[in-house]
C-alpha cells in the first residue's frame, strides 16, 4: 500500500484513493454521496480541484482536510480506516517536533504567534457567540432548556433539523466548551414548529 501523502494540512481524494488502493472515480462518486449529509451538519462543501491524469486530461479531485478524510475513511474497512488515523497522528507528531525551538528566540518568537493565534480564536468565538447564541432568530437548545427549565435531553434535535430542511434555515454551528466541534442553533421558525408552546 502507498504511503498518505499530506501536504498543508490536506490530502487529495487521489492520494486517498491510491492508499486504499481504490479506485478514484468509485471514490468520488462515495465522497459526493456523503457531501450533501456533510453540508447538513452545517459543514461547508469539500474543496475541489483538478489535475492531470495519465491520459494528459485535466480531471477533478477533492482536497480534504484530517476531518473531511476521517469522514471519508468511515467508509473504509476497519485496517484501512486504522492505517489513515495512523497515519495522520505520526505527521502531526513530526510536525510538532519540527516546531520546536532551538533558541530564545525562536522560543520567544513562536509564544508571539502563539499568543496572537489564541487571542484570534478568543475574539472570533466572542464574535460568534454574540452574533448567534444571543441572536433571537438563531437558538441552541441548551438555551431554550434554561429559559422553559427542562433538560435538553428532552428537545429533540433530529425533528429540528428535519424541520430546519423544510424552513430552509438550516443549522448553524456555535461554540460550546464541552462539545469542541460546536452545538447547533436552529432557526426560531423551525423550533415554533416544533414546540409552539416553548419560550425563546
Amino acid at each position: 500500500m502507498n504511503e498518505l501523502s499530506i501536504t498543508n494540512d490536506c490530502i487529495t481524494s487521489l492520494e486517498l484513493a491510491q492508499f486504499s488502493n481504490k479506485e478514484h472515480k468509485h471514490l468520488l462518486e462515495a465522497i459526493r454521496n456523503m457531501e450533501q449529509t456533510w453540508v447538513e451538519l452545517g459543514q461547508p462543501k469539500f474543496g475541489l480541484t483538478s489535475y492531470i491524469d495519465k491520459s494528459n486530461r485535466k480531471s477533478i479531485m477533492y482536497n480534504l482536510s484530517k476531518t473531511e478524510s476521517l469522514y471519508i475513511a468511515s467508509k473504509f474497512s476497519d485496517e484501512v480506516r486504522g492505517k489513515i488515523i495512523l497515519r495522520w497522528e505520526e505527521l502531526e507528531n513530526q510536525k510538532q517536533v519540527a516546531q520546536v525551538p532551538t533558541t530564545f528566540k525562536e522560543a520567544l518568537l513562536l509564544a508571539v504567534e502563539q499568543q496572537e493565534k489564541i487571542e484570534q480564536l478568543e475574539l472570533e468565538t466572542k464574535t460568534l457567540e454574540i452574533e448567534l447564541d444571543k441572536s433571537h432568530e438563531w437558538i441552541s437548545i441548551k438555551k431554550v432548556a434554561h429559559a422553559n427549565s427542562v433538560h435538553w435531553k428532552s428537545l429533540e434535535w433530529k425533528k429540528l433539523k428535519d424541520v430546519s430542511k423544510i424552513t430552509g434555515y438550516l443549522p448553524k454551528k456555535i461554540f460550546d466548551a464541552n462539545f469542541p466541534a460546536g452545538v447547533n442553533a436552529y432557526h426560531v421558525s423551525a423550533w415554533k414548529i416544533v414546540y409552539p408552546n416553548l419560550k425563546y
